[in-house]
C-alpha cells in the first residue's frame, strides 16, 4: 500500500542535492511573472503552495504565496489566496506563518455588518 501524497516527504538524497527546492524556486518565478492575470497567479500560487505544504516545505510554500501577493492587484484575490493556503495548513494541524497576514487581510468578501447577505442561486424571491 503506497502512502498518500501528503505523507511523502522529499527523500534525503533530494534534500542533500538541493533538488527538493527546485519546485519552490520555479513556483516563485512563475507567480512573479509579469503580465499574468490575478486569477491565474492565484491558481498557480495556491496549487504550488499546497503541493509544497504536502511535502513538508512550509517555508517554501510561504515564499511562493508572498511572491504572488506582491504581484496580485486585487485585495479580494489576495485575501482568497491567503484564506485557502492558511486554511489548508490549519486543517492539517500546522500553524502557518501567514496566519497573521491572513487575519489582517481585508474582509472584502463579507457583507458589511447589518447588510443583507447576498442570495445565491434561485431568483431571490
Amino acid at each position: 500500500m503506497t502512502p498518500a501524497p501528503e505523507e511523502k516527504p522529499a527523500t534525503p538524497r533530494l534534500r542533500r542535492l538541493g533538488l527538493d527546492r527546485v519546485a519552490g524556486r520555479a513556483a516563485r518565478r512563475l507567480v512573479a511573472m509579469p503580465g499574468a492575470p490575478d486569477a491565474r497567479r492565484q491558481d498557480w500560487a495556491r496549487a504550488a503552495a499546497i503541493r509544497l505544504l504536502e511535502q513538508g516545505q512550509d517555508d517554501e510554500a510561504d515564499e511562493v504565496v508572498r511572491g504572488a501577493l506582491g504581484r496580485i492587484q486585487s485585495q479580494q484575490v489576495a485575501a482568497e489566496l491567503l484564506s485557502v493556503v492558511v486554511g489548508w495548513g490549519l486543517s492539517h494541524g500546522r500553524q502557518p506563518a501567514l496566519t497573521a497576514q491572513a487575519v489582517a487581510a481585508p474582509d472584502c468578501c463579507r457583507p458589511a455588518p447589518g447588510a443583507a447577505a447576498p442570495q445565491r442561486g434561485g431568483r431571490g424571491l
